[in-house]
Protein backbone atom coordinates (compact mmCIF):
# COMPACT_ATOMS: atom_id res chain seq x y z
CA UNK A 1 0.00 0.00 0.00
CA UNK A 2 2.85 2.54 0.66
CA UNK A 3 3.97 1.97 -2.97
CA UNK A 4 0.91 2.62 -4.22
CA UNK A 5 0.63 5.65 -1.75
CA UNK A 6 3.47 7.44 -3.02
CA UNK A 7 3.24 7.03 -6.54
CA UNK A 8 0.57 9.86 -7.56
CA UNK A 9 2.52 11.85 -5.08
CA UNK A 10 5.67 11.50 -6.50
CA UNK A 11 4.05 11.93 -10.37
CA UNK A 12 2.68 14.97 -9.20
CA UNK A 13 5.44 16.34 -7.29
CA UNK A 14 7.66 15.30 -10.26
CA UNK A 15 5.36 17.18 -13.21
CA UNK A 16 6.14 20.34 -10.77
CA UNK A 17 9.79 19.90 -10.44
CA UNK A 18 9.98 19.37 -14.48
CA UNK A 19 8.05 22.64 -15.37
CA UNK A 20 10.49 24.32 -13.16
CA UNK A 21 12.89 23.04 -15.31
CA UNK A 22 11.68 25.76 -18.18
CA UNK A 23 13.40 27.93 -16.45
CA UNK A 24 16.58 29.41 -17.32
CA UNK A 25 19.43 31.44 -15.72
CA UNK A 26 19.96 32.85 -13.43
CA UNK A 27 23.00 34.99 -15.17
CA UNK A 28 25.63 36.73 -13.88
CA UNK A 29 23.32 39.83 -12.41
CA UNK A 30 20.91 37.42 -11.27
CA UNK A 31 18.13 37.52 -13.90
CA UNK A 32 15.86 34.16 -14.38
CA UNK A 33 13.24 33.55 -17.64
CA UNK A 34 10.49 31.35 -17.10
CA UNK A 35 7.43 30.61 -19.08
CA UNK A 36 4.15 31.94 -17.06
CA UNK A 37 0.73 32.30 -18.12
CA UNK A 38 -0.32 34.24 -21.38
CA UNK A 39 -1.24 37.81 -20.71
CA UNK A 40 -1.63 40.44 -23.69
CA UNK A 41 -2.30 44.24 -22.66
CA UNK A 42 -3.36 45.57 -25.98
CA UNK A 43 -3.02 48.89 -26.42
CA UNK A 44 -3.69 48.87 -30.41
CA UNK A 45 -6.38 51.07 -29.88
CA UNK A 46 -4.79 53.82 -27.51
CA UNK A 47 -0.58 53.81 -27.51
CA UNK A 48 1.12 56.21 -29.25
CA UNK A 49 2.55 55.44 -32.75
CA UNK A 50 5.79 55.82 -33.88
CA UNK A 51 8.50 54.93 -36.67
CA UNK A 52 5.48 54.71 -39.19
CA UNK A 53 6.29 54.18 -42.68
CA UNK A 54 10.07 53.30 -41.85
CA UNK A 55 12.47 50.71 -42.02
CA UNK A 56 15.49 49.83 -40.12
CA UNK A 57 15.03 52.55 -37.56
CA UNK A 58 14.44 53.57 -34.27
CA UNK A 59 12.57 56.10 -31.70
CA UNK A 60 13.46 57.78 -28.23
CA UNK A 61 10.38 57.37 -25.98
CA UNK A 62 9.56 58.15 -22.66
CA UNK A 63 9.25 55.75 -19.75
CA UNK A 64 7.28 57.23 -17.88
CA UNK A 65 8.83 56.30 -14.58
CA UNK A 66 12.84 54.95 -13.64
CA UNK A 67 13.26 51.74 -14.91
CA UNK A 68 16.29 49.89 -13.65
CA UNK A 69 18.12 47.33 -15.77
CA UNK A 70 20.86 45.72 -14.82
CA UNK A 71 21.58 48.02 -12.04
CA UNK A 72 21.09 51.08 -14.16
CA UNK A 73 18.39 53.47 -14.38
CA UNK A 74 16.67 53.97 -17.41
CA UNK A 75 14.09 56.90 -17.81
CA UNK A 76 14.51 56.56 -22.02
CA UNK A 77 13.72 53.64 -23.92
CA UNK A 78 15.03 53.02 -28.20
CA UNK A 79 12.52 50.59 -29.60
CA UNK A 80 13.60 49.70 -33.02
CA UNK A 81 11.27 48.52 -35.96
CA UNK A 82 13.05 45.05 -35.65
CA UNK A 83 12.12 43.89 -32.91
CA UNK A 84 14.04 45.54 -30.56
CA UNK A 85 14.53 48.28 -27.21
CA UNK A 86 17.79 49.32 -26.89
CA UNK A 87 18.96 51.74 -23.53
CA UNK A 88 22.28 54.36 -24.23
CA UNK A 89 22.72 54.11 -28.02
CA UNK A 90 20.22 52.61 -30.93
CA UNK A 91 21.00 49.24 -32.11
CA UNK A 92 20.05 49.03 -35.61
CA UNK A 93 21.23 45.87 -36.68
CA UNK A 94 18.32 44.35 -39.20
CA UNK A 95 20.02 40.67 -38.55
CA UNK A 96 19.52 39.39 -35.14
CA UNK A 97 22.52 38.50 -33.12
CA UNK A 98 23.66 35.90 -30.51
CA UNK A 99 23.77 37.67 -27.03
CA UNK A 100 26.23 35.87 -25.72
CA UNK A 101 28.76 36.80 -28.15
CA UNK A 102 29.76 40.05 -29.36
CA UNK A 103 27.35 42.52 -30.54
CA UNK A 104 27.80 45.69 -33.33
CA UNK A 105 26.82 48.04 -31.49
CA UNK A 106 27.21 47.02 -27.85
CA UNK A 107 24.31 48.55 -26.06
CA UNK A 108 21.64 47.05 -23.18
CA UNK A 109 19.11 45.29 -25.26
CA UNK A 110 15.88 44.03 -24.78
CA UNK A 111 15.26 41.59 -27.13
CA UNK A 112 11.06 40.38 -27.53
CA UNK A 113 11.63 39.29 -31.19
CA UNK A 114 14.50 40.88 -32.64
CA UNK A 115 14.04 39.81 -36.52
CA UNK A 116 14.02 42.05 -39.57
CA UNK A 117 10.72 43.51 -39.96
CA UNK A 118 10.03 46.72 -41.77
CA UNK A 119 7.04 49.61 -41.73
CA UNK A 120 8.18 51.37 -45.00
CA UNK A 121 5.15 51.59 -47.53
CA UNK A 122 3.01 50.08 -44.97
CA UNK A 123 -0.39 51.14 -43.49
CA UNK A 124 -1.22 48.05 -41.37
CA UNK A 125 1.92 47.68 -39.17
CA UNK A 126 2.32 49.82 -36.49
CA UNK A 127 4.68 49.98 -33.47
CA UNK A 128 3.06 51.65 -30.19
CA UNK A 129 4.00 52.78 -27.34
CA UNK A 130 2.03 53.52 -23.59
CA UNK A 131 2.70 54.16 -19.97
CA UNK A 132 -0.54 52.46 -18.58
CA UNK A 133 -1.64 51.91 -14.23
CA UNK A 134 -1.42 53.98 -11.47
CA UNK A 135 1.86 55.19 -9.80
CA UNK A 136 4.14 53.29 -8.13
CA UNK A 137 2.78 49.79 -10.04
CA UNK A 138 2.81 51.71 -13.97
CA UNK A 139 4.07 49.57 -16.99
CA UNK A 140 5.40 50.92 -19.82
CA UNK A 141 4.51 48.91 -23.13
CA UNK A 142 5.99 48.66 -26.90
CA UNK A 143 4.15 46.61 -28.83
CA UNK A 144 4.22 45.75 -32.21
CA UNK A 145 1.63 45.28 -34.36
CA UNK A 146 0.51 43.54 -37.03
CA UNK A 147 3.98 43.66 -38.52
CA UNK A 148 5.71 42.06 -41.40
CA UNK A 149 8.64 40.56 -42.04
CA UNK A 150 11.35 42.18 -44.21
CA UNK A 151 11.11 39.88 -47.73
CA UNK A 152 10.88 41.35 -51.17
CA UNK A 153 9.85 37.75 -52.71
CA UNK A 154 7.25 36.64 -50.35
CA UNK A 155 4.39 38.23 -48.65
CA UNK A 156 4.12 36.66 -45.41
CA UNK A 157 1.89 36.81 -42.51
CA UNK A 158 1.73 39.37 -39.76
CA UNK A 159 3.19 39.20 -36.40
CA UNK A 160 2.07 40.76 -32.96
CA UNK A 161 3.83 41.00 -29.72
CA UNK A 162 4.68 42.94 -26.85
CA UNK A 163 7.39 43.84 -24.07
CA UNK A 164 6.38 45.30 -20.53
CA UNK A 165 8.56 46.79 -18.33
CA UNK A 166 7.09 47.31 -14.59
CA UNK A 167 7.57 50.00 -11.97
CA UNK A 168 8.80 48.70 -8.49
CA UNK A 169 9.53 45.40 -9.18
CA UNK A 170 11.99 46.00 -12.49
CA UNK A 171 10.18 42.73 -14.49
CA UNK A 172 10.20 42.46 -18.39
CA UNK A 173 7.34 40.32 -20.02
CA UNK A 174 7.43 39.37 -23.52
CA UNK A 175 3.95 38.59 -24.85
CA UNK A 176 3.03 37.29 -27.97
CA UNK A 177 -0.20 37.26 -29.81
CA UNK A 178 0.83 36.26 -33.35
CA UNK A 179 4.00 34.51 -34.17
CA UNK A 180 3.08 32.67 -37.26
CA UNK A 181 4.36 34.18 -40.54
CA UNK A 182 4.09 31.00 -42.51
CA UNK A 183 7.40 31.74 -43.89
CA UNK A 184 9.67 28.14 -43.46
CA UNK A 185 11.88 27.74 -41.62
CA UNK A 186 14.76 28.21 -43.97
CA UNK A 187 13.80 31.36 -44.16
CA UNK A 188 17.07 34.25 -43.72
CA UNK A 189 14.55 36.25 -41.60
CA UNK A 190 10.44 36.24 -40.76
CA UNK A 191 10.75 33.03 -40.04
CA UNK A 192 7.69 31.53 -38.06
CA UNK A 193 7.79 31.31 -34.13
CA UNK A 194 11.23 32.52 -33.71
CA UNK A 195 12.88 30.49 -36.16
CA UNK A 196 14.84 33.29 -37.62
CA UNK A 197 15.14 35.54 -34.61
CA UNK A 198 16.59 36.18 -31.00
CA UNK A 199 14.59 36.50 -27.61
CA UNK A 200 16.22 37.88 -24.54
CA UNK A 201 18.28 40.32 -22.74
CA UNK A 202 21.49 41.87 -22.30
CA UNK A 203 23.49 44.62 -20.88
CA UNK A 204 26.30 46.09 -21.92
CA UNK A 205 29.66 43.59 -22.74
CA UNK A 206 27.39 41.23 -22.00
CA UNK A 207 29.85 38.79 -23.23
CA UNK A 208 32.50 38.86 -21.36
CA UNK A 209 30.51 40.22 -18.05
CA UNK A 210 28.43 36.96 -18.18
CA UNK A 211 24.97 39.69 -17.83
CA UNK A 212 23.25 38.31 -21.18
CA UNK A 213 19.88 35.67 -20.44
CA UNK A 214 19.15 34.65 -23.99
CA UNK A 215 16.34 32.42 -24.16
CA UNK A 216 16.58 31.20 -27.77
CA UNK A 217 18.48 32.02 -30.80
CA UNK A 218 17.16 30.87 -34.23
CA UNK A 219 15.33 28.64 -32.57
CA UNK A 220 11.47 27.83 -33.28
CA UNK A 221 10.51 28.13 -29.40
CA UNK A 222 7.77 30.72 -29.68
CA UNK A 223 4.36 29.96 -30.41
CA UNK A 224 1.42 32.38 -30.44
CA UNK A 225 -0.58 33.20 -26.84
CA UNK A 226 2.53 32.63 -24.70
CA UNK A 227 4.33 34.86 -22.19
CA UNK A 228 7.75 34.56 -20.97
CA UNK A 229 9.03 36.42 -17.50
CA UNK A 230 12.80 37.68 -16.67
CA UNK A 231 12.85 39.06 -13.00
CA UNK A 232 15.70 38.91 -10.81
CA UNK A 233 16.14 35.76 -8.50
CA UNK A 234 18.29 34.99 -5.59
CA UNK A 235 18.16 31.10 -6.31
CA UNK A 236 19.84 29.48 -8.72
CA UNK A 237 17.35 27.71 -11.61
CA UNK A 238 18.79 23.81 -11.53
CA UNK A 239 19.28 22.49 -14.81
CA UNK A 240 16.13 19.87 -15.89
CA UNK A 241 19.30 16.88 -15.23
CA UNK A 242 20.07 17.99 -11.96
CA UNK A 243 15.84 18.07 -11.18
CA UNK A 244 15.04 15.01 -12.43
CA UNK A 245 18.06 13.19 -9.90
CA UNK A 246 16.97 14.95 -7.15
CA UNK A 247 13.44 14.24 -7.81
CA UNK A 248 14.24 10.83 -7.76
CA UNK A 249 16.53 10.76 -4.77
CA UNK A 250 14.22 12.08 -2.94
CA UNK A 251 11.50 9.90 -3.77
CA UNK A 252 14.09 6.83 -2.87
CA UNK A 253 14.29 8.32 0.30
CA UNK A 254 10.69 8.73 1.10
CA UNK A 255 10.74 5.04 -0.21
CA UNK A 256 13.45 3.94 2.01
CA UNK A 257 11.53 5.47 5.17
CA UNK A 258 7.91 3.45 4.54
CA UNK A 259 9.54 0.44 4.29
CA UNK A 260 11.35 0.86 7.34
CA UNK A 261 8.35 2.38 8.99
CA UNK A 262 6.58 -0.59 7.49
CA UNK A 263 8.69 -3.01 9.69
CA UNK A 264 8.74 -1.47 13.03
Amino acid sequence: MAVKTIVPALAIWMGAALAQAAQIGPDSFGYVARDVPYSFTNIAATGASTLGSLDDAYAIVNIGFTFNFYGAPYTIALPTTNGLVAFVGPNLASQNQDLTGPLAPDAPVIAPLWDDYTLRSDTVGHIYYQTVGAVGSREFIVQWDNIKPFDLTVDADRVTFQMRLFEGSNNILFSYLDTDTSLPDSSGNGASNGRSATVGIRDLSGNTNGRNLQWSFNQKLISSESSILFELSGQEVPEPGTILLTGLGLAAVMLGRRRLAGRN
